[in-house]
């Protein structure tokens, strides 16, 4: 008996066998696709932003903003559809809005969320957007200027020197700054400091970096976070000063001879005067002269009222700004 010997390479050359085989594995292909593509596919997209389209709403024709801060900015959106779409999704076909219909007037909101297709995306829909809700904060935005004290408590002065009161030095007005925030939070502020949180002693002025702290009107100290402050460092200067009375001297002008002036004085209603300024400068000053008067105006007047004339850096005490000189008859 003959042995039956297999061979591949006769069975393909078999046209039969071939025909058959293709018309298979077409048929094969073609069930393999059809299933692929009818086959539903569910998946699930994570940390899709969400849009908080205010400018856009009736809210935001009113003049309401989002007030709050720590809200939920992603959702997770689940979606269904034949497998050849949903394979092919990418989280930036998907869209997750704010409903901001119901908002029309200041308070907070459990604000629902809607999942919507992208420009160009079709062919699946919405299973679940997770969470449902995103509960938001609404209220107007007010700007407002504040008074500031400025405080460095824990600074002193060296022996012999006195501590001015500190200030703010800041680039915008030194005795004011400008706060933002949600007009609730805004009605909520009393006071307004920016403190110094060094310690020591000094013997000449000093800037300091200060926080800035908000008061209400218990006392409490405000959230800075619930305002938008300068972005700018705050600073506090603190002055340093020494005091020291010296005299007061008339000067004029277009005088005949040197000292013809002064002959003329009688008597000042100040003629010594505290003067308070930075130490190196006051340790220098011997007295502190009057403006300029006019030695021709002698002739007709008996007396006038002169401003100090005095150096950069220096202040009278007590506010003194004039003297009054009278002349001898």
């Amino acid at each position: 008996m003959k042995k039956f010997k297999f061979s591949l390479r006769d069975l393909f050359s078999n046209k039969r066998f071939t025909a058959a085989f293709s018309i298979i594995v077409a048929f094969i292909a073609w069930l393999a696709i059809t299933v692929n593509e009818t086959e539903t596919r569910t998946s699930t997209f994570a940390n899709i932003t969400i849009n908080v389209g205010i400018e856009d709403s009736f809210a935001g024709s009113a003049g309401l903003q989002v007030v709050s801060e720590d809200y939920l900015k992603t959702a997770n959106v689940t979606v269904d559809g034949p497998n050849y779409i949903v394979s092919a999704l990418k989280a930036s076909d998907i869209l997750v809005n704010a409903d901001l219909s119901a908002v029309t007037a200041p308070g907070e909101y459990n604000i629902p969320l809607i999942a919507k297709a992208a420009d160009g995306a079709s062919g699946f829909t919405f299973v679940e957007v997770s969470p449902k809700y995103v509960k938001l904060k609404f209220d107007y935005v007010d700007t407002k200027d504040f008074e500031v004290i400025a405080k460095a408590e824990n600074i002193t002065a060296a022996s012999g020197l006195i501590k001015d009161t500190p200030m703010l030095n800041y680039i915008g007005d030194s005795k004011k700054i400008t706060i933002s925030g949600a007009r609730s939070n805004i009605n909520l502020i009393e006071r307004v400091e920016v403190i110094v949180k060094d310690k020591g002693e000094i013997s000449a002025s000093q800037t300091y970096d200060a926080d800035l702290v908000i008061y209400d009107k218990d006392g409490k100290i405000l959230d800075n976070a619930l305002f938008e402050l300068p972005e700018e460092a705050l600073k506090v200067t603190v002055p340093i000063y020494k005091e020291k009375t010296v005299a007061v001297k008339p000067v004029f002008t277009g005088e005949p001879y040197a000292g013809a002036g002064a002959a003329r004085v009688e008597r000042l209603s100040i003629s010594r005067i505290t003067v308070q300024g930075a130490p190196d400068v006051i340790d220098t000053l011997e007295f502190v002269e009057l403006k300029a008067i006019d030695y021709s105006l002698l002739a007709s007047a008996k007396s006038f009222e002169v401003e100090l004339n005095l150096p950069g850096g220096v202040k009278a005490a007590n506010a003194v700004e004039k003297v009054k000189v009278t002349i001898k008859k």
